[in-house]
């Protein structure tokens, strides 16, 4: 439901139509927070938080790949991306 609200206040969204490598958020350029998938050893889902400047400007620069990469969200189109997913996995 926040969605719109936020769309019509001007922030952007994207949407990329393949796989991504994994969950990430950066922070103002100086901090990212990496989903750690589970395994055996440590079966919760947990995250990495990095504030190496380097690493994190890695992590910048893959965001930014898949952003150009990714199509506008219009959300009129969600239904239909939802129901060509469904279909595809079936």
């Amino acid at each position: 439901p926040y969605l719109q609200g936020w769309l019509d206040a001007g922030e952007e969204a994207r949407v990329f139509e393949g796989s991504l490598p994994h969950k990430l958020l950066v922070f103002d350029g100086a901090s990212a927070i990496v989903a750690v998938a589970p395994t055996e050893d440590h079966p919760k889902i947990s995250c990495l938080v990095i504030r190496d400047p380097m690493i994190v400007n890695g992590f910048l620069t893959l965001f930014n790949t898949f952003w150009e990469q990714s199509v506008p969200l219009r959300l009129q189109d969600l239904g239909a991306r939802t129901r060509k997913r469904a279909a595809a996995r079936t």
